[in-house]
């Protein structure tokens, strides 16, 4: 992917190159882990780096609620930025229906 900025005082080209990839593993027939690692080269101007990233879901075909982290890692880069880089969030899925039972 290529971008170009109209901003003086902004970078002007960036340039993104990704490898992806897929995997869901069953835990059991209800709880499934889903992580989707990715390998990636940026370009910043005349910066640039080489960075690991990955996503992972903890879901339940019970809930609509699912529990995800993404961490990124730079390899090599001399772009600013943390050494290490992470999250945790809770999502909803909005194909799966909540339902409260009484």
């Amino acid at each position: 992917m290529y971008a170009k900025g109209v901003s003086d005082d902004a970078t002007n080209h960036t340039a993104l190159v990704s490898l992806r990839a897929i995997s869901t593993i069953s835990i059991n027939k209800n709880l499934s882990f889903r992580i989707n690692p990715q390998l990636f080269y940026l370009k910043l101007d005349a910066k640039d780096g080489y960075y690991f990233a990955s996503n992972f879901t903890l879901s339940s075909k019970k809930s609509p609620f699912y529990l995800g982290s993404t961490i990124n890692k730079p390899i090599k880069t001399n772009i600013a930025g943390k050494l290490f880089d992470w999250n945790i969030s809770l999502g909803y899925s909005l194909d799966r229906k909540l339902i409260l039972k009484k």
